[in-house]
């Protein structure tokens, strides 16, 4: 795989300005150290650590070496102040966020089992409904310096629309985030690059039940059909189905032991930023996704802050992962 990470490094990507916009908030997890009871409290351990899908992509991509801004919103809180320079330390210019008097920082909490599977999760992302088109259109001369951008669906549809309409050939990739949320994309593919469901965002979003691997490619033929140029849907244990007009492909992911469980998908969309900017193939970008969300697997935290193209190199000899390509 040298041939991939030189032709990654000699693309010169740290160069394109690229702008993120979408969630930000504070990620409570609650993972429990016994079986969940219904009505019941169980012992356990509760973590804070900044989130926000996109935010979380900005920083693992800041971590890949690319040149990263964010446009979010917060409140004038010990969270979202916290959070901000969390993000400016690995390198993502914050300056875009504005921080909002007499408001609360977004929260999402997760409740995870004693495996460390999320069970269930509640968000409180009313603040960034403010992100309205009238204030995307009062900054269009800084949006407009920007090369492209990286999305989430916690946007209002209209902020979506707005975006995709004002900036059509800007949008190299749109996080769904969730299956409600994804829906929020209906008609505005053709102006996507690159789509990365989760399995269960897929089969909601095209109605198509994911039994078996020729489910998986009539899903990502069928959101090609409405627009997307580029298609990846994860899968778990099975890796990464990806589809674009050139090829078909399934990456299976690397084996190993994971630390931790949360995170390996933000991991991956960095990586597939990455992977768009340097006209990898639907294979190659895979191939990466899956090493960038091992990075994550075997870190203790959502973000491994050792993340760099260097541990991908490594990672990829480490578990002899090359031959995925071969």
């Amino acid at each position: 795989m040298k041939n991939l990470f030189t032709r990654i490094e000699e693309a010169q990507i740290s160069r394109i300005k690229l702008l993120y916009i979408g969630g930000f908030n504070q990620d409570i997890q609650m993972q429990a150290h016994r079986r969940l009871i219904p009505g019941d409290s169980v012992p356990g351990i509760i973590k804070r650590s900044p989130g926000g899908v996109v935010r979380n992509i900005a920083e693992n991509s800041s971590l890949l070496g690319l040149n990263c801004s964010l446009l979010s919103i917060c409140g004038d809180d010990e969270a979202g102040e916290s959070i901000l320079k969390r993000t400016e330390t690995t390198g993502v210019d914050c300056s875009p966020c504005i921080k909002m008097e007499n408001e609360s920082t977004c929260i999402y909490s997760a409740l995870l089992n004693e495996e460390g599977e999320m069970i269930y999760a509640v968000n409180q992302m009313d603040l960034i409904n403010k992100l309205t088109p009238s204030f995307f259109e009062s900054r269009r001369e800084d949006l407009e310096k920007q090369d492209h951008f990286v999305l989430d669906t916690n946007l209002p549809r209209e902020s979506l629309d707005y975006i995709c309409h004002t900036y059509p050939d800007k949008i190299i990739l749109v996080d769904p985030v969730s299956t409600e949320k994804f829906g929020r994309l209906k008609g505005l593919l053709p102006y996507v690059n690159t789509i990365k469901p989760n399995r269960i965002e897929a089969a909601s979003y095209t109605g198509i039940d994911l039994n078996c691997d020729a489910d998986y490619f009539r899903a990502c033929e069928k959101l090609i059909e409405e627009g997307a140029a580029r298609v990846f849907i994860s899968s778990g244990s099975k890796g990464i189905f990806s589809m674009d007009k050139n090829q078909k492909a399934l990456i299976p992911p690397l084996k190993l032991n994971p630390l931790s469980v949360t995170g390996a998908g933000d991991s991956a969309s960095a990586a597939l930023v990455l992977a768009g900017l340097a006209e990898l193939s639907a294979a190659e970008s895979s191939w990466l996704a899956n090493l960038s969300a091992a990075a994550s697997l075997l870190s203790t935290r959502a973000i491994n802050e050792n993340l760099s193209i260097d541990l991908l190199k490594n990672i990829s000899k480490e578990y002899e992962y090359e031959q995925q390509l071969s």
